[in-house]
């Protein structure tokens, strides 16, 4: 038997109204409901309480697995999120013109994820993004200086967003063009710059650096970071630091480059997850998708049994549950001056993020 906590938002906003549902599942049969209102309230909930509900319930219930139906929720949602993620990365490409850390790459790494777990996707439309990605990062500016040495976080990210993809042969040039110039923008120090809005974000900015050398080791290390790069991004990691972002403590996890630090940024991130089984972008703060999609993510990756296994169904069902009609997720802006607000650029940022961590969890499965 399998006890499911469902949450269903009536509106939107810090303050709703909402249904909250425990049931229990006997193979594909739903057995028992038990319904409760709550009005104008934040939306939280206890994980005693739902343990209390199925605890209760489990006299009247034969064992059996919830994997299947769980599965299909996963992949229902999304399967609901591609339209969306396809049309706003389009919508970037035509408008803004740019391979930008915060939307090209991850228009195609969700898309690549959804393809690999069978999930249906226009394979012509990827192969079309791929070909305006490459060209407009190898394209030069006026100085004749390539354009993407100034983006080098999406550097990282795309030649991590394409890995299992079945490029062009000119496509495969292309990419190949990419890794050098994420080696050759390495700093003294072993770092990497933060580029576009990321310096912006509401963070140190010393920590927006740590993140980004982090990200980019790690992606870069996909496609055959040189080992003198990857020491050299890693002697900079490994010097002592406070993080406020649940972002760092991923990094650590993903990275998994000392043990003690690893299990370390476990504790950390099963200490702080909120009741409504998702994480906050700054620690200890309100639920998102961007940084619940990173840690299920990273989880998925690392903790595929044991102490982890209650913090990802949480969290696979906190993003089962905040989805919106469009199908994103909505995000508070990351940027210091919109923190406060749902922001576009957040929005598709998180939807992304909630895609891949979802996707990676049915690896777990």
């Amino acid at each position: 038997m399998f006890i499911r906590h469902r949450l269903n938002p009536c509106m939107k906003g810090a303050e709703i109204g909402f249904s909250t549902c425990y049931y229990a599942t006997v193979g594909n049969t739903k057995h028992a409901d038990f319904d409760s209102t709550f009005g104008a309230m934040e939306m939280k909930y206890s994980r005693f309480l739902i343990l209390i509900t199925g605890l209760a319930y489990l006299n009247s219930c034969s064992t059996a697995s919830a994997d299947e139906p769980t599965q299909h929720a996963v992949r229902s949602a999304v399967a609901k999120s591609l339209p969306y993620i396809a049309e706003r990365g389009q919508w970037w490409m035509d408008k803004k013109k740019c391979v930008s850390c915060h939307r090209g790459a991850f228009t195609i790494w969700a898309h690549a994820a959804a393809a690999e777990a069978g999930i249906d996707v226009d394979q012509g439309q990827l192969t079309a993004w791929v070909d305006w990605s490459f060209e407009a990062m190898l394209k030069k500016n006026d100085k004749d200086v390539i354009v993407t040495t100034q983006n080098l976080n999406g550097v990282a990210q795309m030649l991590f967003a394409t890995r299992t993809l079945a490029l062009t042969e000119t496509q495969t040039l292309q990419r190949n063009q990419l890794l050098p110039l994420l080696q050759a923008g390495q700093q003294g120090d072993g770092s990497w710059k933060p580029a576009g809005q990321l310096p912006s974000q509401k963070r140190p900015l010393p920590e927006t650096t740590y993140i980004t050398t982090a990200w980019n080791r790690w992606m870069g290390g996909a496609a055959g970071l040189s080992d003198a790069v990857s020491t050299k991004a890693l002697t900079f990691l490994k010097s002592d630091r406070d993080v406020v972002s649940t972002e760092s403590l991923v990094v650590q996890l993903v990275e998994d480059w000392d043990t003690a630090q690893t299990q370390l940024a476990l504790h950390s991130i099963l200490n702080e997850q909120n009741d409504d089984g998702g994480w906050g972008w700054i620690r200890e703060r309100e639920s998102d998708a961007m940084a619940t999609g990173q840690v299920l993510y990273a989880l998925s990756m690392r903790s595929r049994e044991g102490e982890a296994t209650k913090a990802i169904e949480l969290a696979r069902m906190y993003l089962l549950t905040t989805q919106t009609s469009d199908g994103s997720w909505e995000v508070k802006g990351t940027k210091k001056n919109k923190q406060d607000k749902i922001q576009e650029t957040a929005t598709y940022w998180g939807t992304c993020w909630a895609v891949i961590g979802l996707l990676e969890s049915e690896k777990v499965r």
